[in-house]
């Protein structure tokens, strides 16, 4: 819990306290499936200044690492999702692996968050793919990068005064947020 609440800071020195806090879990008990999600994600979400090409593989090998603990476990799955859209640009099997996580686990927000990227970039719903984000933010309403994702999204949606209010509050949420503060400049 303590490593996903540093992650949604999305800053260098709180990931690299997110990934210590996942290996500690690891010391302590190294069959932690969620442990080894955590630390997929710290490579998925990078902000460790690697390229993709080095962070990704990285991060592939703990989200299998973890299915291999655990195959139903929705944050793997989530993660394995974002690995097959971004980087293996298979988006109809990221789909199904976001279904599936879903299935399993309604309440998982990051899912809910991939999923309605992944409807929306993809033209296949632009209106469920904010739905999705929403209910995200819903299920963590104090999540700083959640609520700047749906601020992103309505920005690209053609929401604008929707992104606005959405991003000046992502800013209440986390002050020197640079994403919230670029798309607001963008609207």
């Amino acid at each position: 819990t303590k490593g996903r609440f540093l992650m949604d800071k999305r800053n260098r020195e709180n990931f690299d306290s997110a990934e210590a806090n996942f290996n500690k879990a690891l010391s302590i008990d190294p069959n932690y499936a969620l442990a080894y999600a955590g630390l997929a994600d710290c490579y998925t979400i990078n902000q460790k200044g690697l390229s993709q090409v080095e962070a990704i593989p990285i991060a592939r090998e703990y989200a299998r690492k973890a299915l291999s603990l655990d195959s139903n476990l929705s944050e793997a799955l989530a993660t394995m999702s974002f690995i097959q859209v971004v980087f293996d640009h298979n988006w109809k099997e990221a789909k199904k692996t976001l279904e599936k996580a879903l299935a399993l686990n309604p309440n998982y927000p990051l899912a809910h968050i991939f999923y309605g990227n992944l409807l929306q970039y993809s033209g296949e719903n632009t209106s469920r793919g904010l739905s999705e984000i929403k209910k995200a933010l819903s299920l963590d309403p104090l999540s700083s990068a959640y609520s700047w994702v749906l601020g992103r999204n309505y920005y690209y949606s053609g929401k604008y005064d929707s992104a606005h209010l959405q991003l000046k509050k992502t800013l209440i949420l986390e002050p020197n947020s640079a994403s919230a503060k670029g798309f607001i400049a963008l609207t």
